[in-house]
């Protein structure tokens, strides 16, 4: 159900650097109906060490729910790994994506393209190249420019050569 005086935690050992973000599911499945709602923040730590993330309530249907404090430990930064085999650090310097804007500074209701590129290193091999999923723009009306078949050219990023 949905849920009412939602409560957030306190995050006395965080600034919140983001949100709260609210998403809303809801499906019908063998005639049996699932909700959920999500709260999301972004957090930035105060200091290292252990710290808390406190309590967080709802009321639904009358009862008031609870979440468990979570502790979370805080370390110094961790360098990115740099081992030639590691797939994230090869995925970091080798695909790029850049959202190339056809204008920054646009007046009130003025049309602009946002057109996204996607740069592969030929160095690496990737294949399926679809869309899985779109940008959400608020306060902004969108339009997607349906493309039947995305083509690969040769190109340069950074003045190294991509795909």
């Amino acid at each position: 159900e949905d849920g009412d005086n939602f409560t957030p935690p306190q995050f006395s050992d965080f600034t919140v650097v983001g949100g709260p973000n609210q998403s809303v599911s809801q499906s019908w499945v063998n005639g049996k109906k699932s909700f959920s709602k999500t709260y999301s923040y972004f957090l930035a730590p105060k200091k290292r060490g252990n710290l808390t993330i406190g309590q967080a309530e709802i009321t639904i249907e009358g009862t008031v729910y609870k979440t468990s404090p979570v502790q979370v430990e805080v370390t110094a930064a961790v360098d990115q790994p740099t081992d030639g085999e590691n797939s994230e650090y090869i995925a970091s310097e080798s695909i790029h994506l850049v959202a190339e804007i056809s204008n920054t500074n646009p007046y009130l209701n003025e049309a602009i393209t946002v057109v996204y590129k996607l740069y592969v290193s030929p160095r690496i091999n990737v294949s399926d190249w679809r869309q899985i999923d779109n940008p959400k723009f608020s306060d902004f009306w969108s339009q997607n420019i349906d493309i039947r078949r995305l083509e690969v050219e040769n190109g340069t990023y950074n003045g190294e050569p991509y795909r």
